[in-house]
């Protein structure tokens, strides 16, 4: 574990096994939004978060893209028309 400060017990990773599956991007943010802050105030974490989270999402994009799919472009059309 790379982390041994925030898991003091060895467990509670995103690898632990549960019974409702978790993306990255919820994991990381039930972590930053703690009420603790030993995730949220460390920044070697926070950067080590955002790095796995877009990685992810760019491995996504890039399956999508390699199987021909239009589910990406479509999701990136709906945050430009939110973002306006």
């Amino acid at each position: 574990m790379s982390n041994p400060d925030k898991f003091p017990f060895g467990s509670g990773g995103f690898n632990t096994e549960r019974i409702t599956s978790l993306t990255y991007r919820k994991y990381f943010n039930q972590r930053l939004l703690n009420v603790d802050g030993r995730f949220s105030f460390d920044l070697d974490y926070l950067f080590c978060a955002q790095y796995i989270v877009e990685s992810s999402w760019m491995m996504q994009i890039t399956i999508y893209g390699v199987k021909g799919l239009m589910i990406v472009e479509l999701q990136l059309l709906k945050l430009k028309i939110l973002d306006v």
